[in-house]
C-alpha cells in the first residue's frame, strides 16, 4: 500500500487490511465492508462447489453447511469472518467504514435495471471517480 498513489481504490479482505494497518491508518483508507446474508452466501458456495468439477463435492446441502458452518470450505468460515469484522470496527470506531449489504445492492439493480445508484454511492463514499485504478487483494 506504500507504493500506492492516491486516491487509489483497493478491494481486499479484512487480513490484508490489518497487516497493512499502520499504512492504511495513516493514509485515512476508506473501507467499504460488502456484507451478504450467511444463508445466501452458504447456499451460493454450495451451488459453486457443486457445479465445479475440480471440487468434485456430490454431497446434500445440509453436509455441506455443517462444513460452512465449521469454516471446512474455501475461504473458512463466513460467520467467523463477519466477527473479526464486528470486532475490528468496534476496535476502531474512528475508522471510515461504510457497510454496504449486498442484497440491497441486487435489490437496487434489479429494480432500476442499472448501476448508476451503486456506482455513485460509492464514488461519494470514497470521494474516486470510479474510473480509477482498482487493485485487487485476495
Amino acid at each position: 500500500m506504500t507504493l500506492m498513489t492516491s486516491p487509489t481504490i483497493v478491494c481486499l479482505h479484512l487480513e490484508t487490511l490489518l497487516n497493512n494497518r499502520k499504512d492504511a491508518k495513516r493514509k485515512r483508507l476508506k473501507c467499504i465492508f460488502v456484507v451478504r446474508n450467511p444463508k445466501d452466501v452458504a447456499v451460493s458456495f454450495y451451488n459453486h462447489t457443486v457445479n465445479l468439477c475440480m471440487y468434485d463435492y456430490k454431497g446434500k446441502f445440509e453436509n455441506y453447511l455443517q462444513m460452512f458452518m465449521r469454516g471446512e470450505t474455501d475461504y473458512g468460515s463466513y460467520p467467523q469472518y463477519l466477527l473479526e469484522w464486528q470486532q475490528f470496527i468496534t476496535e476502531n470506531p474512528d475508522w471510515p467504514i461504510h457497510i454496504m449489504y449486498y442484497e440491497n445492492m441486487k435489490a437496487v439493480v434489479y429494480i432500476s435495471r442499472n448501476y448508476s445508484n451503486i456506482i455513485k454511492q460509492i464514488e461519494i463514499i470514497t470521494v474516486t471517480p470510479l474510473n480509477s485504478c482498482f487493485y485487487w487483494s485476495y
